[in-house]
């Protein structure tokens, strides 16, 4: 199972303050601060919220791995952190959409899960990266994911989602090849559209 515990910054001296603050008592058995004492912290320009139940301080450096150590996973197997939620981890620099989002390894029913959605898709190694030993699906897949759900969504006109609008332009290029090299695939003509309004932007 990923790991969910708070991530912490590397020691630096006898007492380190975690990078990123959940409420309730620390991962080294201090205690901690509740969420209205985090939330107004936030209030007082100290902390930013990162995630439904995650703060991190204001000039905190927010890499992929320590993202992605903040997703919450539902008690499932065989998840990878994908779509919009992949693409906080990836270049997000708000707080975290919400609810999480999740992708099967393999194509597999899943039931309803009431604090997150799953995808009921095929992962495969190669679209996976594993920021802090969590799985994410990797940049061109998250793209290629989120377009493939908006042009499924859409009537023709679909707009292009912010998450991949945020995207550097190199993992745009190269979703519009991905999806270019496609033969097969529901919605691909809408896609392909998508993608080539989102590599031009």
């Amino acid at each position: 199972m990923p790991p969910t515990t708070p991530a912490t910054a590397p020691a630096t001296g006898p007492a380190v303050a975690p990078v990123i603050l959940r409420p309730g008592p620390q991962p080294d058995g201090t205690g901690g601060l509740d969420t209205l004492q985090l939330e107004s912290l936030r209030l007082d320009g100290l902390l930013r919220r990162i995630a439904p139940r995650c703060w991190a301080g204001r000039e905190a450096v927010l890499t992929p791995a320590l993202k992605a150590g903040v997703v919450e996973f539902p008690p499932l197997r065989d998840l990878a952190v994908s779509h919009a939620s992949a693409a906080w981890v990836w270049w997000g620099e708000d707080e975290a959409p919400a609810p999480w989002e999740f992708s099967t390894l393999n194509r597999r029913r899943v039931r309803g899960q009431r604090e997150c959605t799953v995808h009921e898709a095929t992962v495969a190694p190669d679209d996976l990266a594993h920021p802090g030993g969590v799985p994410v699906t990797g940049p061109v897949r998250t793209l290629v994911d989120l377009l493939h759900a908006t042009a499924a969504d859409g009537d023709g006109d679909a707009g292009l989602p912010r998450a991949a609008e945020e995207a550097p332009a190199v993992a745009r290029r190269a979703a519009r090849d991905a999806i270019d090299r496609m033969s097969r695939r529901p919605h691909l003509r809408a896609m392909r559209a998508l993608a080539g309004r989102l590599a031009s932007g």
